[in-house]
Formats: C-alpha cells, sequence, structure tokens
C-alpha cells in the first residue's frame, strides 16, 4: 500500500502543481493583456501628441519658410540693384575709357604725322644733297678726264647717258 499511497500523494501534488500553474499561466497572461492594453493606449495617446506637435511644428515650419522666402526675394531685389549699378558704371566707364583713347590716338597720330612731315622734309633736304653731291663728282670727274687722261666728251652733240668717249 504503500507505493499505492505513494502514488496517489504523486499525484495530488502533480494536480495541485498544475492548478497552481495555470493559475500562473491565466495571471501572467491577464497581466500582459493589461500591459498591451496600456501600452497600446500610451501609444494612441503619443501619437495624438506627435500629430498635434507635427501641426504645430508644419505651421512654424510654415512660417519660418514664408520669412525665409520674404528673406531671399529682399536679398534678390539688392542683388538686382547691384548689378544694374555696375551694368550703369561699366557703361559709364567705358564710354569714358572710349572718349579718351581717341583723344590720345588723335594726339597720337598728330604727333606721328608732324615727325612724318618731319621725316619727309629730312629726306627730300638729303636726296637733295645727294643729287647736288653726285652732280659735283660728275663735274669734278668730267674735269679730271678732259685734263688728264686723253678721254673727252662726245663732240658729236649726243648725250649718252653722261658716258665720255675715250
Amino acid at each position: 500500500m504503500s507505493l499505492h499511497n505513494e502514488m496517489k500523494r504523486l499525484t495530488e501534488e502533480i494536480t495541485a502543481s498544475h492548478k497552481e500553474r495555470d493559475k500562473e499561466i491565466k495571471d501572467r497572461v491577464a497581466d500582459v493583456a493589461k500591459m498591451l492594453g496600456g501600452f497600446d493606449q500610451e501609444q494612441a495617446k503619443m501619437a495624438k501628441e506627435q500629430q498635434t506637435t507635427f501641426a504645430a511644428d508644419e505651421k512654424a515650419r510654415l512660417a519660418e519658410d514664408k520669412a525665409r522666402l520674404a528673406s531671399f526675394k529682399k536679398m534678390m531685389a539688392g542683388i538686382d540693384k547691384t548689378i544694374s549699378e555696375l551694368a550703369k558704371y561699366t557703361e559709364t566707364f567705358l564710354a569714358d575709357f572710349q572718349t579718351k583713347r581717341l583723344a590720345e590716338f588723335k594726339v597720337s597720330m598728330t604727333e606721328l604725322d608732324k615727325e612724318l612731315a618731319e621725316l619727309k622734309k629730312y629726306t627730300k633736304t638729303m636726296l637733295a644733297d645727294h643729287e647736288k653731291e653726285r652732280d659735283r663728282g660728275h663735274r669734278e670727274e668730267r674735269r679730271f678726264i678732259s685734263e688728264g687722261d686723253g678721254c673727252r666728251p662726245r663732240q658729236d652733240g649726243q648725250r649718252a647717258a653722261g658716258r665720255l668717249r675715250c
């Protein structure tokens, strides 16, 4: 009998233990369900808060974008003004430069014309002096030839391009 009692006692312990485990599992399932319910509520609450915050942030972002766009337009207006001022300045500068350059060119051309006239005068004088010197040299050669070695100028009345007959 002792085996039978032992088996009975073990069976009762197993049954009691099983009931306790079932109760614990049911308690844990209830706790998990309660936690999940709380988590779902927290998540819904957090999502609602985020939507509210996002909407507020969206309004602030749109206001910042509007302000940034206005600032950009103001900056672009300043840049456009500067560009137009630079264009006017450049146009005036180039016109003045062209006028000055033309005046300097006229002065240079006047000076160049003077130098050219002087050069022509000098060349003309030099050519005239050369011609006089050449004529004098020819006369001297003729005199030398007629006086000295029996060569004379042609006597037939023809001019043979300044040649002498010997």
